[in-house]
């Protein structure tokens, strides 16, 4: 439990705050009974403290000789330089300090529509990044006289690790409202979340499937240079590129799509594809203990599936009977 936790937390030298323990406990505490088992404790320690140093060195290249292309000690280089979209490294995250400044300044605005509009300027399509913390306090602070899914959806997407995204929204929502937040954030849900394999139509005139796009051009990004470098196996593109795009459509046209498309997307057109995402889980990952599994299957009402599935098939068989007779 959260007491258990904490003093475990200590013994490792760590000083965690009791909303710290929470979250913690949060991302995987299915049936809301307040505990973590230790399969599931080790899991999350080894994802937040044993992450891969990813600061390689890049270097030019020639391309036309396929090797690294040294400077010369003199002469004039022209360079047309276009940064590949990548998910945000830590240290483009924002200072408590200036969260804290962030909301004196939205709390002394006289409206609450003013808080808002301070708050969207603040968050949308920003280059700084939060931790979980800092959106759990800008959430406490701004959820009152707002409409809480709102303020997730902008929150979601400015947390720094998918899996802290995923805390906050365990923390703070019911079963219901997840379901309402997946509907709401449709395409974007699976990349914001830290799972973009699905399929994907994408109005490029619509902001939040613009917002998609550009989170499936950094996954996109990441895990070809992850996959060229360090996975060790060959490449499993279609079309010989690295990418993890398949089946890709625009404006109802096949067409190579890779993740340099994204540094300037069309303003509108329709985007059709699927995303197959190559990341692994480590190879210390355990399953889901049994006592897990069952609390989820309860929440989840499984049950009930299972119910509505012989109801459709006494209704195919009836229709079926009557099919028949008929014939006779």
């Amino acid at each position: 439990d959260g007491q258990e936790l904490t003093r475990c937390m200590a013994l490792l030298g760590l000083d965690f705050a009791e909303d710290q323990v929470k979250r913690v406990i949060s991302a995987y505490d299915v049936d809301k009974s307040g505990e973590i088992e230790s399969d599931e404790f080790v899991s999350w320690a080894m994802t937040e403290y044993l992450k891969g140093d990813d600061n390689r060195r890049g270097v030019m290249m020639d391309t036309s000789a396929n090797k690294e292309w040294l400077v010369p000690h003199e002469g004039t280089l022209r360079v047309d330089f276009i940064a590949d979209p990548m998910p945000p490294g830590a240290d483009l995250v924002g200072s408590d300090d200036g969260i804290s400044g962030l909301l004196k300044n939205i709390s002394r605005a006289d409206t609450e529509s003013e808080r808002q509009v301070m708050l969207s300027k603040a968050l949308d399509n920003s280059d700084i990044f939060l931790t979980a913390k800092q959106a759990q306090t800008i959430f406490e602070h701004c959820n009152k006289g707002q409409d809480k899914l709102v303020l997730i959806m902008q929150l979601m997407p400015q947390i720094l690790e998918p899996r802290e995204r995923c805390e906050l929204v365990d923390s703070v929502l019911d079963l219901y409202n997840k379901v309402k937040l997946k509907v709401k954030l449709a395409g974007q849900f699976g990349s914001i979340t830290g799972n973009p394999t699905g399929f994907y139509l994408l109005d490029l005139s619509d902001e939040g499937d613009r917002m998609a796009a550009r989170k499936i051009a950094e996954f996109a990004n990441y895990e070809r240079r992850i996959g060229k470098a360090l996975s060790g196996r060959g490449d499993t593109s279609q079309k010989g590129n690295w990418e993890n795009f398949r089946n890709e459509m625009f404006m109802g046209k096949p067409f190579v799509l890779t993740a340099k498309w994204f540094t300037d997307i069309p303003k509108q057109g329709k985007l059709q594809f699927d995303y197959v995402s190559t990341s692994l889980l480590r190879t210390s990952a355990k399953p889901m203990s049994m006592r897990r599994f069952v609390q989820l299957r309860e929440l989840l009402q499984l049950h009930h599936l299972e119910r509505a599935q012989e109801e459709y098939k006494r209704a195919f068989l009836s229709e079926c009977v009557a099919k028949l007779e008929a014939q006779n």
